[in-house]
């Protein structure tokens, strides 16, 4: 619980230089009642013992128009620029594909320009706006996450293939990167304390 709390209050800040507008016991409540639902919803990144990231995912939210929500993506400031961002995401299309999910959608703040980089290059694209705790968040969301779930003709088939064709050497790089990352220790995923 504390450091989802300390996560999100150091998020708020880096994005918006100030703690007004901050409603960390909502966003913990939030966190705690997902979680109650399903165990998988609030997941730690661990290098060896010691916590580099959160995943939190909303498995109701849109889930009848086949989204994966992330309300809360977040990785340690030490922890960024290692190529480690990719592995969380990765966690998120592990766990939502299954389901038959085919879309991840999130929301982040245009002035994050960091996070807005990393979900652009990883396929992320704006669909939308809602409004946030302060300001606008774009809503933004990553292509189809289960290939074959959109299959219903062979034009349409054919059409996917070449999606992951034009894809293939993008995630061949990104896949390359990850199995170094996790060769080096990471051990995924850990439960954080709830």
């Amino acid at each position: 619980s504390e450091l989802y709390y300390q996560a999100r209050k150091e998020a708020w800040i880096t994005i918006h230089g100030t703690l007004k507008g901050f409603q960390g016991e909502g966003f913990l409540l939030d966190a705690r009642e997902q979680s109650r639902r399903d165990a998988r919803s609030v997941i730690c990144a661990m290098q060896g013992d010691r916590p580099v990231g959160v995943l939190q995912m909303d498995f109701l939210r849109d889930a009848e128009n086949g989204v994966g929500g992330i309300p809360f993506y977040y990785l340690m400031p030490e922890a960024r620029s290692h190529g480690l961002g990719i592995q969380l995401l990765g966690q998120a299309v592990s766990t939502y594909r299954p389901l038959g999910r085919r879309y991840l959608r999130l929301r982040c703040a245009p002035e994050n320009t960091v996070a807005q980089r990393f979900y652009r290059k990883n396929g992320f694209y704006k669909v939308g706006e809602e409004p946030g705790g302060i300001g606008t968040l774009e809503v933004l969301e990553k292509y189809k996450i289960g290939l074959w779930s959109e299959v219903k003709n062979v034009g349409q088939l054919a059409a996917n293939m070449q999606t992951v064709e034009n894809d293939y050497e993008n995630l061949k790089e990104q896949g390359e990167k990850a199995r170094k990352i996790v060769e080096k220790n990471y051990t995924w995923p850990q439960i954080c304390d709830q």
